[in-house]
């Protein structure tokens, strides 16, 4: 697997092999890959796409319509924002991993999922923004400190970690005190 950090949130919680991640693995490449299913016709490819991921059958054909998703890019991010709400565990994984792809022009978008999305959203995004990286991503993740859900705060913390921020350095100490005990711990 390519620019990984190995023990990533996202790898410890997906239940799907890696391999469902494998640039190198091209569909031709998988002699089980069946064509996407058929969908009702829409006009827009993202959203054609977005569905395909959402309602696949199998994990493969849920990874190639992620792969065709984040081709498209800085429009496609709402796009895979939405499959992380509202897709299984293999999808969210699949649109995680895209967006992460798709990178820094993702990243205001991101943003402002981690402040105000969902639960799984925000914890999800969180993964993203720090294994993309940059500065942009510090003061939302140093936000999810605050965060109403231990999950989310526990993630935020062990990202800005990860990200090693210095300027994270008051919230984290000031995390010591969080009333729960994973939190503390990361």
């Amino acid at each position: 697997m390519k620019n990984l950090p190995q023990n990533t949130v996202i790898e410890k919680q997906s239940l799907w092999g890696w391999r469902l991640f494998d640039d190198s693995l091209e569909a031709s490449n998988v002699p089980a890959l069946k064509q996407l299913p058929e969908l009702s016709p829409i006009a827009d490819p993202i959203e054609s796409l977005k569905r395909a991921l959402l309602s696949a059958p199998t994990s493969h054909q849920k990874r190639e319509a992620a792969l065709e998703l984040r081709k498209h890019g800085q429009p496609a991010v709402a796009a895979l924002i939405d499959v992380i709400r509202l897709g299984d565990e293999a999808a969210q994984v699949l649109a995680a991993y895209s967006l992460r792809v798709i990178g820094q022009l993702a990243t205001a978008d991101l943003v402002d999922a981690v402040l105000y999305d969902e639960p799984v959203v925000r914890q999800k995004s969180i993964w993203i923004l720090y294994s993309i990286g940059g500065e942009q991503a510090v003061g939302p993740l140093i936000d999810a400190l605050q965060d109403e859900y231990p999950k989310t705060r526990r993630y935020a913390a062990w990202s800005l970690g990860y990200l090693q921020a210095a300027e994270a350095i008051p919230y984290l100490v000031e995390a010591l005190n969080d009333s729960h005990d994973k939190v503390r711990f990361d």
